[in-house]
């Protein structure tokens, strides 16, 4: 059924078939919405074409305006110009914005490696200083020891000399003298031999 060609209802006992009458009624609302609608979509479409004709009526004035006097061209240039330095303006500000930018990331960088390189410099000092511990360690270690040495060889005159004497015999030479040589020579590295014993009877 179609909104444009009147329908024959039916009749009813008391007039009319409701449904058919409600359908088309329906229709013909949706048919009369649906032309609205291309209506108002047509009038903006229109309103959009006459906005544009004015502009280009605009444009089209102005560029027939266009005076040739020194005066207007004195004008146009100082307006160009105005314009060109302003542009410039924005690109130095942005180049200068950049170039904060990259100074500040080369700042930040910068300041990192000095502080890895001032770690690795502490991490540095503090091995040398812990090899140097241990170096000082073994020197009083082996100082120690000779020390000990020392003191053993101070009592072997004394104890030469004794054992001399429960033999019955006399030493040929100062044994201390003897002992102090041979320590000093021990010492040095190149031990000398001892004064023989006299030959028992």
């Amino acid at each position: 059924m179609t909104a444009s060609a009147a329908p024959k209802f039916a009749r009813a006992r008391n007039g009319y078939e409701q449904t058919a009458v409600d359908e088309y009624i329906w229709l013909e609302a949706h048919a009369k919405q649906s032309l609205l609608n291309e209506n108002q979509l047509l009038h903006s479409r229109l309103a959009e074409a006459l906005k544009e004709i004015v502009a280009l009526k605009t444009e089209i004035a102005t560029l027939y305006d266009v005076s040739t006097s020194p005066q207007s061209v004195a004008h146009r240039i100082s307006k160009l110009l105005r314009t060109t330095v302003d542009e410039v303006t924005q690109m130095q500000s942005d180049a200068r914005g950049e170039a904060a930018d990259i100074v500040a990331v080369a700042r930040t960088e910068a300041d990192r490696l000095v502080a890895e390189a001032k770690d690795g410099a502490s991490q540095l000092l503090v091995e040398a200083e812990r090899a140097a511990a241990q170096v000082t360690s073994q020197q009083i270690s082996t100082l120690q020891q000779l020390a000990a040495v020392h003191r053993n060889l101070a009592n072997v005159p004394a104890v030469l000399e004794s054992a001399y004497r429960r033999r019955g015999d006399a030493p040929t030479a100062p044994v201390s003298g003897s002992v102090a040589a041979v320590s000093a020579d021990g010492a040095c590295g190149s031990p000398r031999n001892p004064t023989p014993d006299r030959e028992l009877g």
